[in-house]
């Protein structure tokens, strides 16, 4: 295929891109990301630069597939507004082939689906078992400090035992010096004596010498096993933070709803490793239309947050506000520790896809983990009370405006 042609989408191809893109039967995989960038401008070759180096090598038979289910069209051909927008008709041979191809797609996407859950498994096994060696690398951590402050006792107590000698050392060396004074004076002071007391005065000097620069050594040894030691175990805790990091990573971006999520404003300033520790806390739940999810007056504090759909809240039979994608609800429950009782229901007014969150891990969970919760709740508690003193307004304003 000419890389320098350009395409355009044809109605029928405009039609299956917004019907790919809500989860209908339309266009799928490789093709609607190839759809998406065909906007009458780019080239092929401009196309392929913007995909993965995986698909470049497929571009030639997505733009066949794309071409004979008359989904685009080559611009600059000549075509009237009645070709370009009517219903293309396809031979017989082209819905057979469309049917195997379909075929082969979804059994691709099944086998897909399999390894994807193979692969997130291992790589939830994989965190696991590194949250584990950081917690053990951390134990050891604590016990190498243990012993380092019994050494600086250890340090301390001999630092005091070559003081109190020095002290004592020195006492005997005045008291010597003394009397070799008073031998001196003295006539009757024999030159063998004088001697002998002044190579003991030498020796003493040079044993109390050498036990300083003992000392001065052990000090220095120390203090470089110290540096060593806690230099290892500080690359060692960084290295497994990294390891965790990149599984986490690396777990979020293969899930099958990870583009779903990051798309709500709920995970705005989360992490790819925050959004990991929620998938392993959070159960998925889907909901029908009709559906209760909270009961007034029941006894419990379950976080939720909407992944897609819609949900009312009422009291009373009356409805107070609806949610949508990406609002939590749930939380005043669970922030009210004393009384943990729902005042409110919400019921489900579309299928909704939700996921069902037991505040009690979070105090397993990890302090920035909890810190990103917290200010996720708060932002919306934020919104939800400027949307409460509006409506407060307003009715403030009806009912001066009626007395008037």
């Amino acid at each position: 295929m000419d890389s320098n042609k350009i395409f355009v989408r044809t109605r029928l191809g405009e039609d299956g891109l917004k019907s790919g893109r809500t989860g209908m039967v339309g266009i799928a995989g490789d093709e609607l990301r190839v759809m998406a960038l065909i906007d009458g401008k780019a080239s092929v070759r401009q196309i392929t630069g913007k995909l993965p180096p995986s698909l470049q090598p497929h571009m030639g038979e997505i733009f066949s597939r794309l071409l004979v289910s008359r989904f685009i069209a080559e611009q600059g051909r000549h075509t009237s507004w009645e070709e370009r927008n009517a219903t293309p008709r396809i031979s017989r041979e082209e819905v057979q082939h469309s049917l195997m191809s379909s075929q082969k797609l979804n059994k691709n996407m099944l086998v897909l689906a399999e390894i994807e859950i193979e692969r997130r498994m291992e790589l939830e096994q994989d965190l696991s078992e590194a949250r584990e060696q950081l917690l053990l690398t951390q134990t050891e951590l604590g016990d190498v400090k243990t012993q380092l402050a019994d050494q600086s006792v250890k340090y301390r107590s001999l630092g005091q035992q070559v003081r109190l000698y020095k002290e004592s050392m020195d006492a005997k060396m005045a008291s010597l010096q003394a009397h070799i004074e008073k031998m001196t004076s003295s006539r009757q002071t024999q030159q063998s004596e004088r001697d002998a007391l002044e190579d003991e005065l030498n020796r003493l000097r040079e044993g109390c010498q050498q036990m300083q620069e003992s000392v001065e050594e052990k000090e220095a040894s120390l203090n470089e096993t110290l540096r060593q030691r806690m230099l290892q175990e500080k690359l060692a805790e960084e290295e497994a933070r990294k390891r965790i990091k990149m599984q986490a990573d690396e777990m979020v971006r293969t899930h099958p709803h990870y583009n779903l999520l990051r798309r709500l404003s709920f995970f705005k300033d989360f992490r790819n490793s925050d959004i990991a520790q929620f998938l392993i806390y959070a159960q998925w739940r889907d909901v029908k239309a009709g559906e209760l999810v909270i009961v007034e007056g029941r006894d419990d504090c379950m976080l939720y947050l909407i992944v897609t759909g819609k949900l009312a809240v009422t009291k009373s039979n009356r409805t107070l506000h609806v949610l949508g994608s990406g609002e939590p609800f749930g939380e005043i429950a669970y922030m009210d520790d004393e009384h943990p009782v729902r005042n409110a229901s919400v019921v489900a007014r579309t299928d909704c896809l939700l996921l069902e969150f037991n505040p009690a891990y979070l105090d397993e969970a990890e302090t920035v983990f909890r810190m990103r919760v917290a200010e996720a709740f708060v932002r919306v508690q934020a919104k939800r009370l400027h949307r409460a003193i509006d409506v407060v307004n307003n009715l403030l304003a009806e009912e001066s405006g009626g007395e008037r």
